[in-house]
């Protein structure tokens, strides 16, 4: 018997053991479990069990880690070792085990001599390089940060940022990009159908209250009051979130010669769309429309479109639009208008705090994760805000933050000139990527590819009033499409 297969046959046996003493230890404690805990190990166990029956980890594991980042949670279990920093401290996501898991895959890939042959391209060429000159910045900023102990926890998303698209650059094939992309929809239907569920039903402030799992998060009053948010606990999460992937869908509908793939695409836009309405949030309701515009006249530019049928379409799109929104106009209007000028205004002068920080602190800024340690001196009233939302940190598994409503002046302000000229880099160099997929690509996979490329655009014009770039679900969503977009020229399946 050869080693390789000794280690195997090892390996196989010691995770038979596992899995049985995970399994005894499980049914001992089901007893002791509310709803909601059960609900996730056996999640998480089935998770555990499909990757191993069907011999597809990687596709599994990759799948639920995209769905994954959607549960907007942060754990701070290492409060006992660092001590309670708040917000601040070091925390992992509901995602970061299933990341942990593909890395333990192709570890014991490389043990068993299964590994697949690095590209030719090497470790960092369309791999990670992009974000490496951010991540150099951040790291020297921590030095010049009051608390450097706060931006150990923001440096550390940015590192597993970099091995994310590392881990990716090195594993994708045909089938784990088309799983990825897969995974991407079913995440649009899912928290769009959830959120919408949640209006319709008048849920509450509870994410999940809506199927009866009773999960707690802070209560944000008229903020939330009756918007769709899904699990990522915001409708400001949650649009943003969408902004970027419902093009994509578009452009499936829209590139697509199978009816089968028109359909589906089609389907999940119309999830999508349904699902940033119905979060009521109006930036990303304006830039959908846009993005969704862009998407037809490059269809038709591209004569994947003809142009009756565009004018046709729109006629009829713009018309049962307008159908079903005429019952909902009296809310539409209160919510355009209801509380703009107290939003511009709030947004005005936390940019004002934001600039007189970085202006302070030119070079380097004040640090990762800083924003809020002399955010007193500029603003009482906004650092009084955020004390108050600081004090619900222990009402939920949820890092209670809000900084700057402008990812930009968010950058500048804790990591400097140099910081925001290296995250600009990054962000050019994904659209770069989106920009070369989608030339050399065709049928679905391209209108794929023009649709991510489509909204990240749309997503980066909307970070001028937002941060959800920066937290937990887009960020880490925003280096797994610059890692498919980087891989499609490539890698990608032709779909037709």
């Amino acid at each position: 018997m050869s080693a390789s297969r000794s280690i195997q046959l090892t390996l196989g046996s010691a995770g038979v053991l596992v899995a049985g003493g995970i399994g005894a230890t499980l049914v001992a404690m089901v007893p002791l479990l509310d709803l909601k805990s059960l609900l996730e190990i056996l999640a998480a166990v089935g998770t555990l069990l499909l990757a191993l029956l069907s011999r597809r980890a990687k596709e599994v594991f990759l799948a639920a880690y995209i769905l994954a980042l959607t549960y907007n949670r942060q754990y701070f279990s290492f409060n006992g070792l660092f001590g309670d920093m708040g917000p601040h401290g070091i925390y992992w996501v509901p995602a970061d085990p299933l990341l942990l898991l593909l890395f333990a895959v192709s570890s014991l890939e490389v043990i068993t001599g299964r590994e697949q042959a690095a590209r030719s391209t090497g470790l960092m060429a369309g791999g990670a390089a992009p974000v490496l000159p951010f991540l150099a910045v951040c790291l020297v900023s921590m030095l010049t940060a009051r608390h450097p102990e706060w931006a150990v926890s923001d440096a550390i998303r940015v590192v597993k940022l970099a091995l994310l698209m590392i881990w990716l650059h090195r594993n994708l094939t045909p089938r784990l990009w088309l799983t990825a992309v897969a995974a991407l929809g079913a995440a649009i239907v899912m928290q769009s159908g959830l959120g919408v569920l949640q209006v319709l039903v008048h849920s509450g402030k509870n994410l999940l209250s809506v199927v009866g799992v009773g999960a707690s998060a802070p209560d944000l009053g008229e903020e939330i009051e009756n918007r769709a948010r899904g699990t990522l606990g915001h409708p400001n999460f949650l649009a943003p979130y969408l902004l970027v992937l419902v093009p994509a869908a578009v452009g499936l509908a829209l590139f697509s010669r199978n009816l089968q793939l028109k359909l589906l695409g089609g389907a999940i836009s119309l999830a999508g769309l349904a699902g940033i309405a119905a979060s009521q949030s109006r930036a990303p309701t304006a830039l959908i429309a846009v993005a969704v515009v862009a998407m037809l006249l490059i269809a038709t530019r591209l004569r994947a479109l003809s142009p009756a049928t565009l004018l046709g379409g729109s006629v009829i799109g713009v018309t049962m639009i307008a159908a079903l929104l005429l019952p909902y106009r009296d809310a539409i209007a209160k919510r355009i208008y209801g509380d703009l000028t107290a939003s511009v205004e709030f947004r005005e002068e936390y940019n004002a705090a934001a600039l007189s920080m970085w202006n302070e602190h030119p070079l380097l800024g004040v640090g990762l994760n800083n924003f809020t340690v002399d955010l007193q001196r500029y603003s009482k009233r906004l650092a009084g805000m955020v004390r108050q939302l600081e004090q619900l940190q222990d009402q939920a598994a949820i890092r209670a933050a809000a900084p700057v409503h402008n990812v930009y002046l968010l950058i500048l302000a804790e990591t400097g000139v140099l910081g925001l000229m290296a995250f600009l880099i990054f962000l050019a160099a994904v659209l770069r990527r989106g920009i070369r997929a989608s030339v050399a690509t065709t049928g679905a996979t391209r209108g794929i590819c023009i649709g991510l490329t489509v909204g990240l655009l749309a997503n980066f014009a909307q970070q001028t009033v937002d941060f959800s770039l920066w937290f937990d679900p887009s960020w880490y969503t925003l280096g797994l499409v610059a890692a498919l977009l980087g891989a499609a020229p490539g890698v990608a399946p032709r779909l037709p």
